[in-house]
């Protein structure tokens, strides 16, 4: 095993060094699994037989075998990855070269995209009708035992076998359920050994890169690989196998306590609360930090967007529709999986009756991904509603994390759907004290029928450890560009409002002047939601805001009015 030295130059760590690893990466093949005797010579036969190609399949097969190796060179080299279609080209062209075959030998795949997509899907089902194994039989409990104490990820080139398929091998070996990130070449368009491919994995994981440690059997993809990049690296073999190395670390973590009691946790943004599921990655367009009155980005050091995002939280659709579109290609960067793999795409957002602004950015990051999806011939994902018992009471964003965790324990939440399978993307605005996060994992736990291949919470910000101390930064950043109700007159008007549960009380609850302002700019039926949507959250949510449901109704009596009489 190597930490800051080159393979062959150190030897384990020192006892207790183990301990301050804080995530585990993994390669696969030689690392997890081993590949079924038998599954390379049928895939071969059957490649060889689409092709067309007059030489007997273990010549094929020797061709292939360099042909893999001769493209693992190039991917070292320069770092792009090379799939089924350029390693299969590489066989032909060597056999052609040496004489084994025709020069008009076999078809070049470059230049045959649906023959790629059939050998793919032919690969494909030979790989799980002749699966793979995992190395050694006590991998999947060790890897589920790590996983309650560090966040696991899967950082691995793919060279044949895409990356969808590699997720469907690792589950059919039990050791996909634990793993929070997966990194693929294929997906990437990088491979190891270079360091874009680490960059992905802890990104995704949210933890610093020299805290991670990179376990593979390649000294140069694994090993030399992660250590340029920052990572610690594990180089497993005949001399310490996979199994007893992870071992070696388990029994390291489980003596660390975790800040909070809880784990540390995959994520683009700040720590999670503590007991947070490590197999739930977190992607954020912006990481926030500063102090209430001087909130940035901490990646660029400037200014947040307090107006676009205040305007999105209030219901403006312009605004709501830019910052949805932000992370949902942000979402695919980092999970590039949503648009490649067939696996359905599910958005649970919760609400009782009038919806929050995070549906109209679930359903703007929705569209980013469906497009995606469709120019790979996929189906759409969805957005699915988790009902809630009733609305917060009190202000929420202003609230203490106390008063949250109180407010949230009051409300019953119930999902209606079967998430099994599926990969599930939580999208919310922002997050401070993680606590409605929370509340939704725990929902999806109970509720979801079956385990989802994955769960990823989106974010437009995440702030860091110290700004999320004060949960009140929330109303900070609802309220900069919506101080008044009638702020949003002007969205109206353009018609480009859609109404919110947080502007409906703001509305209900506005001093008359300011309520007046924004009901003259609402048409009829922006009124009828009005009216309706309250009616719908329920008896005591009326009677909370008697004065304002009147004056809703007033300007629903005057809206009539004036349509009678332009009428008559």
């Amino acid at each position: 095993m190597t930490d800051d030295a080159r393979p062959g130059g150190a030897g384990p760590e020192a006892p207790g060094a183990l301990a301050t690893v804080r995530a585990v990466s993994l390669d696969v093949w030689l690392t997890l699994l081993r590949s079924n005797p038998r599954f390379k010579a049928a895939r071969d036969a059957a490649l060889r037989s689409a092709l067309r190609l007059p030489v007997p399949d273990d010549v094929f097969s020797a061709a292939l075998r360099s042909a893999d190796v001769a493209a693992d060179r190039l991917v070292e080299a320069d770092g792009r990855d090379r799939g089924l279609a350029e390693r299969v080209d590489l066989a032909v062209a060597a056999l052609r070269r040496d004489g084994q075959a025709g020069p008009a030998a076999g078809v070049a795949l470059a230049e045959a995209p649906e023959l790629v997509a059939g050998l793919l899907a032919r690969q494909r089902e030979l790989a799980l009708e002749l699966p793979p194994l995992p190395l050694h039989p006590d991998l999947p409990a060790l890897l589920a035992a790590l996983a309650e104490h560090v966040p696991l990820a899967v950082t691995s080139n793919t060279g044949m076998l895409p990356g969808t398929t590699m997720r469907a091998l690792l589950d059919a070996a039990g050791l996909l359920a634990p793993m929070g990130v997966l990194t693929f070449s294929d997906e990437l368009g990088t491979g190891k050994p270079h360091a874009a491919v680490f960059a992905a994995t802890v990104a995704g994981l949210g933890v610093p890169a020299g805290d991670v440690l990179h376990v593979g059997d390649n000294p140069v993809a694994d090993v030399c690989g992660a250590l340029d990049a920052g990572l610690r690296a594990a180089l497993v073999g005949p001399d310490e196998p996979t199994d007893v190395l992870l071992r070696r670390v388990l029994a390291e973590v489980r003596t660390v306590r975790r800040p909070g009691g809880g784990v540390v946790r995959p994520a683009d943004g700040p720590t999670a609360p503590a007991g947070a599921d490590p197999r739930v990655r977190t992607v954020a367009v912006t990481r926030l930090d500063g102090t209430r009155d001087d909130l940035r980005d901490v990646a660029t050091g400037r200014p947040f967007d307090l107006r676009t995002y205040s305007r999105m939280k209030h219901g403006d659709l312009d605004a709501a529709g830019a910052l949805g579109r932000s992370l949902g290609r942000e979402l695919l960067a980092r999970v590039p999986a949503l648009a490649t793999d067939p696996a359905p795409v599910v958005l649970p957002v919760a609400y009782l009756a009038v919806p929050p602004a995070c549906l109209l950015l679930a359903r703007a990051v929705l569209a980013v991904v469906n497009d995606a999806r469709a120019a790979r011939g996929l189906g759409p994902g969805r957005v699915v509603r988790v009902a809630k018992g009733s609305v917060t009471r009190t202000d929420y964003a202003g609230a203490s994390a106390e008063a949250r965790r109180a407010e949230l324990a009051s409300i019953g939440f119930r999902l209606d759907e079967d998430l099994t399978g599926a990969r599930v993307v939580l999208v919310d605005d922002v997050r401070v004290t993680g606590l409605a996060e929370q509340t939704l994992l725990d929902v999806l736990a109970r509720d979801g029928a079956g385990p989802p291949a994955e769960v990823v919470t989106a974010y437009v910000a995440v702030c860091e450890p110290g700004l999320a101390a004060d949960p009140t930064v929330e109303s900070v950043l609802n309220h900069a560009a919506a101080r008044s109700v009638a702020d949003l007159a002007d969205a109206v008007r353009a018609g480009r409002f859609a109404l919110t549960i947080r502007f409906l009380k703001r509305l209900l609850a506005a001093p008359d002047a300011e309520r007046e302002t924004f009901l003259g700019a609402c048409d009829a039926s922006l009124l009828d939601e009005i009216a309706d949507g309250a009616l719908a959250t329920g008896p005591a949510f009326c009677a909370a805001f008697p004065s304002g449901l009147a004056a809703v109704h007033d300007a629903r009596r005057r809206a009539a009015g004036l349509a009678e009489a332009a009428r008559g």
